[in-house]
């Protein structure tokens, strides 16, 4: 999990735990942990530091002058190198379903080196859930409250991103299938329209532990961990949040 994007660092660590994983005997044949690692992707988490401009409330708009196309382009260019490794990360994975048909015809050690990683991508709400680069004193901008909503967002965004289903041709879905799998990564669905907890029971009101409806033992409440902690503010920043509460269709009780 990173949020400033050093991606070729750590395709360059997973490279090289890959080959002394072979070198320390944990496995030998290359061609067996090869299928293993196309068939379990790593996952990489990864947090964006601008809004998703396909989810801004300016997507939907018409522009119809050439002032309005310029004042909406700019925000056209963010999260490019996200969306560029992305991609990447989906050619590296079509590439190895390709060198499956016939692998022997590539050498061991080039196997061993290709890493395959899903890029999980969380976005934040909006720009009002965002603090400032710079604002870490109050003389340079900074505002508990805005802290509190960056904060609580990061979590409610996270586990939106984990209600990723399981998929065999997804990268993303294939990566969370196998993780879940193994236990390492927990299955995440949203709550949905139902009425929400009560707010002294600390449990999360927009989602669930598990897949389906939560009708079912495979599902359980989570509790927001903030809570446990004595954060209650950062609870209930998250709960009342209005994006938050649009985006899972939550009604808060009043």
């Amino acid at each position: 999990m990173f949020d400033n994007l050093p991606f070729f660092p750590t395709i360059r660590l997973l490279t090289a735990a890959q080959v002394e994983q072979k070198q320390r005997g944990q496995w030998s044949d290359s061609v067996v942990e090869f299928r293993r690692r196309f068939e379990n992707p790593d996952l990489l988490l990864v947090g964006a530091l601008n809004v998703n401009p396909e989810e801004d409330i300016r997507a939907n708009r018409r522009y119809k002058t050439i002032l309005q196309v310029a004042s909406r382009a700019p925000a056209l260019k963010e999260n490019v190198k996200i969306r560029a490794f992305e991609n990447a990360a989906r050619v590296v994975d079509n590439q190895m379903c390709r060198i499956l048909n016939n692998p022997n015809e590539v050498r061991a050690d080039f196997l061993d080196r290709v890493v395959n990683a899903a890029v999980l991508s969380v976005f934040p709400s909006g720009p009002d859930h965002l603090n400032g680069t710079f604002a870490f004193c109050a003389s340079t901008g900074l505002v508990k409250e805005r802290v509190h909503r960056s904060i609580a967002d990061g979590c409610f965004r996270t586990l939106g991103a984990l209600t990723t289903r399981n998929s065999d041709s997804d990268l993303t879905g294939k990566a969370l299938r196998g993780l879940r799998a193994s236990g390492r990564v927990p299955a995440v669905t949203r709550r949905g329209a139902e009425p929400p907890p009560s707010r002294k029971s600390g449990t999360c009101p927009f989602y669930y532990v598990g897949d389906g409806n939560g009708r079912d033992e495979s599902h359980r409440d989570m509790q927001c961990p903030f809570f446990d902690i004595g954060e209650k503010s950062l609870y209930l920043t998250c709960r009342l949040d209005a994006a938050h509460r649009q985006a899972a269709d939550v009604r808060e009780p009043r």
